[in-house]
């Protein structure tokens, strides 16, 4: 579990990404598309096209950093059956 402060905000991609990407390559979509600042200790979160890869890009202490996690399981099976694939609705979503 992560405790993070409420200043934090979690902006979660609208659509599924290209796993690929580097920093700065995630860094470039985030300033393209996002309303929060890159450099203001927001977490941005991209999923792979399976849904089974998550990044995690941040700023921190003088550097960004990106936490890369390959899942067992795809997060799209969950999501379907609750009913709640993300969407751009919100000015938090890439």
């Amino acid at each position: 579990m992560l405790m993070l402060p409420s200043s934090v905000k979690v902006c979660l991609a609208s659509q599924p990404m290209d796993m690929r990407k580097s920093i700065d390559g995630l860094l470039g979509l985030v300033r393209s598309t996002a309303d929060a600042d890159p450099f203001g200790g927001h977490l941005f979160v991209f999923v792979g096209r399976a849904w089974d890869r998550v990044k995690i890009l941040l700023f921190d202490h003088g550097g960004f950093v990106v936490y890369y996690n390959r899942l067992q399981r795809s997060l799209r099976p969950r999501l379907q059956g609750a009913g709640r694939l993300p969407r751009p609705r919100s000015p938090h979503v890439l």
